[in-house]
Formats: structure tokens, sequence, C-alpha cells
């Protein structure tokens, strides 16, 4: 997908990430965030081009090519499990206001299994009115519930970078799911300047809580420690399980 992208011969940014579920952690996903302006009139084919590649459900395939010719950015995610691989495109919505009281839709999220073409959902992204930190936390405690492990961990990360991060510059997500029960939050960490070792302690907390082996978590610090962290996500999977996943390391392309 990166060299197929590398081929269009446009700037991009790639992003990594890791992902926390039980008695997993998965390091073989990333992000790739496409500036459309740069392919000028050719934009539909290629990112039609880019979609079958990825071979998107054919449903969605229709649906997202009405999006791209008023899109700036396109996000697209990969992630490598153990039994399939999930693509992502992510369709920002032209119009953002920041500091209004209404609830606005950011992304729009096309989901799918590489593998199998009847797993796949759409993912509604959602930036609320917030007018303090004690606004996130209740937002966060309504999406997993309070006493959620997810909730605990984004308690410590906003602990680790508020000081250095306001209100605006965390952009909190809400996202929700039209086909299935999927309910997450996202937070935006760039602007806080701090690396992966500054969250070592909440990634070792992950990894003990999702049960996973001591040396895959300090290979992981030990290798990854000096990138910036970029995002925080969370929150439970259609099954009810808890997920946490770390962005970090966003580099041009």
């Amino acid at each position: 997908l990166i060299d197929r992208v590398s081929s269009l011969a446009i700037p991009f940014l790639h992003e990594r990430s890791i992902k926390f579920v039980q008695d997993d952690f998965i390091e073989d996903r990333f992000l790739l965030t496409l500036y459309l302006p740069a392919l000028g009139a050719c934009r539909v084919k290629l990112v039609n081009e880019l979609a079958c590649f990825l071979k998107m459900p054919e449903d969605f395939l229709h649906e997202a090519c009405n999006y791209i010719n008023d899109l700036h950015e396109l996000h697209i995610g990969f992630e490598q499990g153990k039994t399939e691989a999930i693509c992502k495109f992510y369709f920002e919505q032209p119009s953002i206001k920041l500091g209004t009281n209404k609830t606005q839709l950011i992304h729009k999220a096309f989901k799918w299994s590489y593998d199998n073409a009847d797993n796949y959902s759409l993912d509604f992204y959602y930036l609320p009115p917030v007018d303090s930190f004690m606004a996130i936390k209740q937002g966060v405690f309504s999406l997993v519930g309070k006493n959620a492990f997810e909730a605990s961990l984004f308690g410590r990360v906003l602990d680790i970078c508020r000081p250095e991060i306001t209100l605006d510059e965390i952009f909190y997500l809400e996202i929700q799911s039209k086909s299935n029960n999927r309910r997450s939050f996202d937070i935006k960490l760039y602007d806080a300047e701090k690396s992966v070792t500054d969250y070592g302690e909440v990634i070792r907390r992950a990894g003990r809580h999702y049960k996973l082996p001591n040396t895959c978590i300090e290979n992981f610090l030990d290798r990854e420690g000096s990138q910036m962290m970029g995002h925080f996500s969370a929150g439970l999977r259609p099954d009810g399980d808890g997920f946490s996943s770390f962005y970090f390391g966003v580099k041009s392309c």
C-alpha cells in the first residue's frame, strides 16, 4: 500500500500505531494522509484505483466516490491482525469550526476486511462541544463506562499531556458505528510535544491489563521511545471487549 501511494508522486504523511486488545499487540498498522489537490483532475480516478486495490466493498466504493471532489485530505488506514487485514478510508468533512456549540461530523470512515467482503463497518467521528477537560472526561465515561479500564487509561494520558496542551489542541472526537456496537474516542497529542517514552508508564499499564508479555512492551519502548506521540484512541469493540491504540512518529513522505 505504501509503495502504491508513493507511486502517485504526491505529498503524504505516514503515521504508525500500535493497538492493544486482549492477549494481542498489533504493530503492523499505520495511517497515511494524502493531499488530494496535488492529484488534479485525476483525483477521482486515482482514489478509486486505490480503493479497488484494497478491495473496498462495492457499496462503499460508489458512496466513497461522491466525497472525493470536495476533499483536501484523505486518510487511509491499514491494520494486519492475526486472522485478517483491515483497511480504512477516512473522509474528512470540508468545513470544521472550532468553538461552536454544536456537535460536528468530522470524519465518515469506511472500514472493511481485505480478506472478507462481508466484514465491514461505517463509522462516524464527531467533534462534540466541550468547554473543559472535565467535560471530555464525562464524554469518555458515557461512551465506555466510568469504571472501564480504557477510561482510567485516558485519565492518565490526560494527566501527562495536559500541562502542555489546550482544550482546542486536544481535538477530542467521539466515534459511533452505524454497522455495529463499537464505541470509542480519540484525542490528539502532538501539540503536547511528548515522546513515546513520556507515556511509557501508560503503555506498560496497558500491556499488563491486556495480558501481554512484558518483553514485547519493553522491546517496543526501546525501539520507538524517541518518537513523538500523536494520538490516543480507545473504547469498546462490537463484542464489548476493550482496546487501546497509540499513534506516533508521523513523518512527511
